[in-house]
């Protein structure tokens, strides 16, 4: 399919015309160059070949959407974040709470531009009060797990 080899180095970085044509890339180091002459965009995907001819951007598509019925809860109030309920109701975070009323977990939403719910932030609060961070965003059609 393509002459490029597996164990080709990054040379330098150089502005993305594709993110450029949409005012993006304003750093101009999106664009990897390799040393057998490729390209590879690590925003928006675009691709040369070692000739320059144009490579279809490589995606994995994966519908998930076993993350939305984690998103569970009601709207309590977060004393030990000094957010009261109305708050937490107004930006649609939702709190799990445990048989003795104690938060166990906050969910924290993503909407698109369109305002359409994306994906969650949750954080588990452990037993003495300090908080793991564990992430899982769903963006569109493409997962991102941070």
């Amino acid at each position: 399919m393509s002459n490029l080899k597996a164990d080709s180095k990054v040379t330098h970085r150089e502005q993305c015309p594709k993110c450029a044509d949409k005012g993006e890339d304003t750093h101009k180091d999106n664009l990897a160059v390799y040393d057998d002459g490729h390209t590879h965009c690590h925003k928006c995907s675009h691709h040369t070949k070692g000739d320059g001819t144009k490579v279809p951007p490589i995606l994995s598509k994966q519908k998930d959407d076993d993350w939305i019925h984690k998103y569970i809860g009601e709207y309590y109030p977060l004393p030990e974040r000094k957010i009261r309920a109305e708050t937490v109701e107004r930006y649609g975070v939702k709190v799990e709470i445990d048989k003795t009323g104690k938060a166990i977990k906050h969910h924290y939403p993503y909407h698109n531009h369109k305002g359409e719910l994306v994906g969650m932030k949750t954080r588990l609060v452990s037993v003495r009060g300090s908080l793991v961070v564990a992430t899982r965003i769903r963006l569109t059609n493409y997962l991102v797990s941070i």
